[in-house]
């Protein structure tokens, strides 16, 4: 199925789950609307592709729209209102260029993330302080759920990394700010040595209080 814009308003409450993949062209955009105050869901099992300028557009606050693609259009994702949600076999492509240079989802409404996200960072900058944001967690009501990754990095505490330069640097994405940065990463010893600083210091003041 080729959509060259306009808008595919879901207006039946027996929509299910629509398998047909839809390629966006040029400065076109998928526009998705849940119309009115009616419930009506509606699930993407097919791909969004292309290079569209304009990205995904979301709009109608009747219902939840679900991406369960391998979804790899260029543009931007807007949730403008009620609910988008990520699949938990869903992904999103994000193109990383120079610093602050990607596509990213933004909008007011509703985000449920239950799938993944695929980095492209074959041109993306490697300089310490670099910075990407991917999610406007200020404007969103958004939810990285437990199944919610992050194609090819590891989760600590929320936070996905990915080494550049082994012992040197490397990428972060935090749940909690949206924002792919590029960071030092700790020397090794570098904790160690703050704790036998910490210990000698108290045992100083100890030494001095009993004086």
């Amino acid at each position: 199925m080729s959509f060259n814009g306009g808008l595919l308003e879901l207006d039946s409450a027996s929509l299910g789950t629509i398998t047909n993949a839809m390629t966006a062209v040029s400065a076109r955009n998928f526009l998705l609307s849940t119309s009115g105050a009616n419930v009506y869901n509606a699930t993407f099992s097919g791909n969004l592709t292309g290079d569209n300028t304009n990205g995904l557009i979301k709009t109608g606050t009747g219902g939840t729209i679900t991406l369960s693609g391998t979804n790899t259009y260029t543009g931007n994702t807007t949730v403008s209102e009620g609910t988008l949600a990520l699949g938990a076999i869903g992904q999103l492509k994000f193109l990383i260029g120079a610093s602050g240079v990607n596509n990213t989802i933004a909008g007011v409404g509703t985000l449920n993330l239950n799938g993944s996200f695929l980095l492209d960072l074959t041109s993306a900058g490697t300089a310490v302080g670099n910075s990407w944001n991917l999610v406007n967690v200020g404007t969103l009501t958004e939810t990285f759920n437990t199944s919610f990754s992050v194609v090819g990095f590891t989760e600590v505490s929320n936070v996905w990394s990915q080494t550049i330069v082994p012992g040197l640097t490397q990428y972060e994405f935090s749940e909690g700010t949206g924002v792919l940065s590029v960071v030092v990463i700790p020397e090794p010893g570098m904790f160690g040595l703050i704790g036998v600083g910490v210990i000698g210091l108290l045992a100083g003041r100890r030494r001095r209080s009993a004086k």
